[in-house]
């Protein structure tokens, strides 16, 4: 497989963590790079991860391509139900972050999507410091099984250790709303909600 280097004449306009969906499901998180002459996402080989699962991508700066396409030719657009940009590709379809959206036309980031994520990002930090043993701001951005781990923890956990787990629980909680509300609009939508980060 090549690898990604910049040609004679070309420059790097923008580059951001990205994650590459296969047709089996899959998600192999990246590097998604923008130069002046094309785009490219690079990862490293067999590195994969479900949506919200353990193996969250952390790789950056990778350079093994796995999709590359001229600027002119790549198709930018909605998938299925899903609110974010992909670029589509053969047996392939990557999320393309708002860094990468901006450098090549602003107009393709709305204020609409903007507000989401931002009401979002509020909903989700007050709900979690003050309900975070409960798991409401995890069922906010979408991660019903991690939501209803605090959930149980706190209930049957706490019951059985006379409410010790539940303020384990509300602590974390707590810890994960102020980082949520204290993080940047753009590092939040990237994290929480392109790279579906289920933890801190």
């Amino acid at each position: 497989m090549a690898t990604f280097e910049l040609a004679d004449g070309e420059h790097l306009v923008a580059k951001s963590n990205a994650d590459r969906i296969t047709n089996a499901g899959g998600v192999q998180g990246g590097t998604l790079y923008l130069t002046s002459e094309r785009i490219a996402f690079c990862a490293t080989p067999g590195v994969s991860h479900t949506i919200g699962g353990a193996f969250a991508a952390k790789a950056y700066d990778q350079t093994e391509i796995k999709f590359e396409g001229k600027l002119s030719e790549v198709e930018i657009k909605r998938w299925g139900a899903w609110k974010m940009l992909f670029i589509s590709g053969e047996n392939t379809k990557i999320a393309v972050p708002k860094a990468i959206l901006r450098a090549i036309d602003p107009s393709l980031i709305t204020q609409n999507e903007g507000s989401e994520s931002d009401g979002k990002k509020i909903a989700a930090g007050i709900c979690g410091i003050l309900f975070g043993a409960f798991g409401i701001h995890k069922f906010i951005l979408g991660y019903t099984p991690q939501g209803l781990i605090m959930l149980g923890v706190s209930l049957i956990g706490g019951a059985v250790s006379g409410g010790a787990l539940t303020m384990v629980v509300s602590i974390l909680g707590i810890v994960e709303g102020i980082k949520y509300l204290c993080t940047s609009s753009e590092k939040f939508e990237d994290k929480y909600v392109v790279r579906k980060r289920g933890w801190l």
